[in-house]
């Protein structure tokens, strides 16, 4: 957390579940609409705690791409921790996880980990994101970025937005 200026508390996690009841239909997801949903979930942690970091945790590589590119590009403070090429697994979709090592699912719990930390979180589709906002620092600091497939567009929001409309 240290190496990505998380602080305890003081950033926001957000979880975005790209292939939430798709997952034997991965292949068939376009990158550009994983990045357009994962683009607008960062948007909408944005409005949680304007100005703060974000730590942005996907099952979908493309989505990560997409938000460290964005991040870049804008200057945003956005984080993701892994640089793997394997997305992350999913505890409740693994057929052969009782003959899987603990470390396949590193990711995982580390994702959780750092979500719990969290001062407030966005979640989507699915139980994980909204677990990790349950165990968080602040449960009730939340907001859903993504419901059964009808996306709220979300406008990124910074501290000087704020000040401006003050």
């Amino acid at each position: 957390m240290i190496m990505a200026n998380l602080t305890t508390g003081n950033f926001v996690s957000c979880h975005h579940r790209a292939f939430y009841g798709k997952e034997d239909k991965k292949h068939k997801r376009k990158n550009r609409q994983l990045s357009k949903k994962a683009i607008n979930a960062v948007n909408c942690a944005s409005m949680l705690m304007p100005g703060a970091h974000i730590y942005f945790a996907s099952d979908s590589d493309a989505s990560i791409v997409a938000v460290r590119h964005s991040a870049q590009k804008h200057h945003r403070p956005i984080a993701t921790i892994y640089e793997d090429t394997e997305e992350a697994l999913h505890l409740d979709k693994v057929e052969d996880w009782q003959s899987r090592s603990p470390s396949d699912f590193y990711s995982t719990f580390v994702d959780l980990l750092i979500m719990a930390n969290g001062g407030c979180t966005a979640y989507g589709e699915g139980g994980f994101g909204r677990f990790g906002a349950l165990v968080s620092k602040n449960a009730s600091c939340i907001i859903q970025h993504n419901v059964k497939n009808k996306t709220d567009q979300c406008k990124w929001i910074d501290k000087d937005d704020i000040l401006e409309s003050s």
